[in-house]
């Protein structure tokens, strides 16, 4: 997710003054310029080394229409940077995501999102003139768009040109609707939820989501302690796709067809996937609402396959208008667990084991000190995994600390016949 030139976009949810967000993290010192064409503005600064910047942006940067506009962000650096984005208010809501660089976004995008009794939101933004970009629909009734009806199934299709931004918006969960361009766009999803139980408080999420080629095929999806259970979403893009989920006391194989998904509800413990095609997992935690002993609220992020995990990553927890406790939850194997450092010291940490294709790994759960950190290991060989998330008085945040993308293997984008098994449908 490291890289010199990022376009981004902040959607719908509960604005205020100043609560919008952008952090630029570096391992060197490196000037950076920040645009957005409305509000018009431009702004200078320096990424110090080994060190995240903050910077604060006007709550009118963020879409509050539907349609076309040009509510985007322009970041350009002289070296290579990471950048996340932070959204939060008052109203005891927050949300961030990880950005990815224009060089690792793509032309083919699932939605994730979840059941709500509030509107959520698809967001797109062009990076280049003459885009076109189709939305196929998934999951609902109807959607008016440009004063048309559409449906399930249906196609929406918009021309977008360089740094303009889409967004479509409905009372519906939108996960599964398939989003293709012919240049590469940044895709996000999100909306004020109240999920996965809740019905009495509402939460802002917000992710930028992978591109289906950088999908993978093994995962290990950690629970985010204090919580113990998982809720996931796993996305196919392929048919005949085969998903097999392990924890302590679940094992079970799904057979997904083309363009669907699966939702499993697992407590105990962390889980692990398995797929013979490349898919997307989304983890979600619960609201505080649906049972008394859960602390904090609504999280949704994407989560990072093993052949994605880096060897260093620089995040920030800088949510200091809502009292949280911010962790950070790392993937690693567990005979490299003692060659973690964080922010320069040894990680104390809370560790789940789990054994996964004949490896034994570890999920070590620390919770975080400070606003800004570096997570790296002794042997810059050694890669591991690491989300990033915050609980407090309903309120949560969620995010992936950061990717190391490459294309598994291209995904399969014509049809080929059945197999006799079984298929869950879209």
């Amino acid at each position: 997710n490291k890289g010199k030139e990022f376009v981004l976009a902040f959607g719908y949810g509960y604005l205020g003054k100043n609560d919008v967000k952008l952090f630029v993290s570096s391992t060197e010192n490196v000037s950076v310029s920040i645009e957005s064409p409305n509000p018009r503005f431009t702004t200078q600064i320096i990424a110090k080394n080994a060190g995240t910047q903050e910077v604060i942006l006007d709550s009118s940067t963020a879409h509050t229409s539907i349609g076309i506009s040009k509510k985007s962000i322009i970041i350009r650096s002289s070296s290579e940077i990471s950048v996340h984005g932070l959204r939060f208010s008052v109203h005891h809501s927050a949300d961030a995501f990880t950005a990815l660089p224009i060089e690792s976004l793509s032309s083919t995008y699932v939605i994730s999102l979840y059941n709500s009794t509030k509107p959520v939101y698809i967001s797109i933004v062009s990076v280049y003139d003459g885009t076109s970009v189709s939305i196929t629909l998934n999951n609902i009734d109807k959607i008016v768009y440009d004063n048309r009806n559409y449906y399930n199934g249906d196609t929406i299709r918009v021309h977008l040109e360089k740094f303009q931004s889409f967004v479509l918006r409905h009372s519906s969960d939108l996960s599964g609707t398939i989003v293709k361009s012919n240049k590469p766009i940044s895709v996000y999803s999100g909306g004020d939820i109240d999920f996965p139980i809740a019905r009495y408080e509402v939460d802002s999420i917000l992710s930028q989501l992978l591109p289906v080629e950088h999908w993978d095929t093994k995962f290990i999806v950690p629970l985010l302690y204090p919580h113990s259970d998982v809720l996931i979403r796993i996305f196919a893009f392929n048919p005949n796709t085969s998903v097999t989920i392990r924890n302590e006391t679940h094992d079970k194989t799904h057979y997904l067809a083309r363009e669907s998904f699966v939702e499993e509800h697992l407590g105990n413990g962390l889980v692990v996937v398995n797929s013979s095609q490349p898919v997307g997992v989304i983890q979600y935690a619960f609201s505080e609402d649906r049972d008394s002993s859960i602390f904090g609220d609504s999280i949704m992020m994407v989560v990072p396959g093993i052949n994605q995990f880096s060897s260093e990553y620089l995040f920030p927890t800088k949510i200091d208008q809502i009292e949280m406790k911010h962790y950070v939850a790392v993937i690693i194997k567990n005979k490299s667990l003692s060659g973690l450092r964080l922010d320069g010291n040894l990680v104390v940490a809370k560790t789940f084991p789990v054994h996964f294709n004949e490896e034994d790994y570890v999920v070590a759960v620390q919770e975080l000190k400070g606003y800004f950190h570096n997570l790296t290991h002794i042997d810059r060989t050694i890669k591991f995994g690491a989300l990033v998330y915050g609980f407090g008085y309903k309120s949560g945040y969620g995010f992936p600390a950061g990717f190391e993308l490459r294309d598994i293997v291209n995904c399969v984008t014509t049809q080929i016949p059945s197999a006799t098994t079984e298929f869950i449908s879209k």
